[in-house]
């Protein structure tokens, strides 16, 4: 993330726990991206110090000597070999000094309200960790809100456009894997979420509901659901059928609302073309 990227990023101001993973993510994305990380990096109790490199003498490239003065042939080659390193060492550790100057005026900028709390700090390793200790939630807290989150999106399904509230899912759905939540296991988030969308497109859910429950009665064991649609694939699915029946010139096509069982050739048309967009 290059100086210019993060000065884009300086509009995500922290405002508490509620966005402190996005607040540090473009932290450290930036710190990676320099190579700093691993100096500032508030999760970690020990970190590597930057320090500047020791400037090579005489006496590394021949014993004893005293001044370049005294150095002569494969000494002297040595001694160049020394200086050149030391010199690419040196533009590295300036660089590193560059990118946290630049990382300080960007906490400065963004930190908010928090700025008192790191105001007699100029150590940005150092405010990173008081800004973590203060504001980082807790495990169990953020499990709650990514949670809260997570039901709130499902209901949110008739409030936004729907490619919208398609990503949102994904996002929050993402965030909840990633802390191994319960309530996403398995084929969990694709039934929250065919519930979710019925309220828009009852046949589509009830097309993927009943066959989910047609491949739980026949099968034997549960390997159907590692070839089943999981959450993301299933929106996935859903938002390239709902593009092709938003662009029907016809809107009682297979994708209108399921009313009776008699509409039995229009549910034919619609399991067909689900097949094809499933093969997609």
């Amino acid at each position: 993330m290059p100086a210019t990227d993060l000065e884009v990023s300086s509009r995500v101001v922290l405002k508490g726990p509620g966005n402190w993973d996005v607040w540090i993510s473009i932290v450290r994305k930036f710190a990676k991206t320099q190579d700093v990380w691993e100096h500032i990096d508030p999760g970690l109790a020990n970190k590597a110090e930057l320090t500047p490199p020791a400037e090579p003498t005489a006496s590394e490239a021949k014993a004893g000597a005293a001044s370049m003065n005294e150095l002569i042939g494969d000494d002297l080659r040595k001694y160049e070999i020394l200086q050149a390193r030391y010199r690419s060492q040196l533009q590295v550790y300036k660089d590193k000094k560059k990118a946290l100057v630049t990382l300080q005026e960007h906490i400065v900028k963004t930190v908010g309200s928090y700025y008192n709390i790191i105001a007699k700090e100029d150590d940005v390793a150092k405010e990173l960790m008081i800004l973590k200790n203060r504001i980082k939630p807790t495990d169990w807290a953020r499990e709650t809100e990514i949670t809260d989150q997570y039901y709130a999106t499902l209901k949110a399904v008739n409030r936004t456009k729907i490619e919208e509230w398609i990503s949102q899912w994904q996002v929050i759905l993402n965030e909840a894997k990633n802390l191994d939540l319960p309530d996403v296991k398995g084929l969990r988030p694709t039934r929250h979420f065919l519930k979710a969308v019925g309220l828009i497109d009852p046949t589509f859910s009830k097309y993927w509901i009943n066959r989910m429950e047609g491949e739980a009665m026949i099968s034997s064991n549960d390997d159907w659901q590692k070839s089943f649609p999981d959450g993301i694939k299933i929106s996935e699915i859903f938002e390239r059928s709902y593009r092709t029946t938003s662009s029907s010139p016809n809107p009682k096509g297979a994708f209108a609302t399921y009313q009776a069982g008699f509409e039995i050739d229009r549910i034919d048309r619609f399991r067909a073309l689900i097949d094809r967009l499933v093969s997609c």
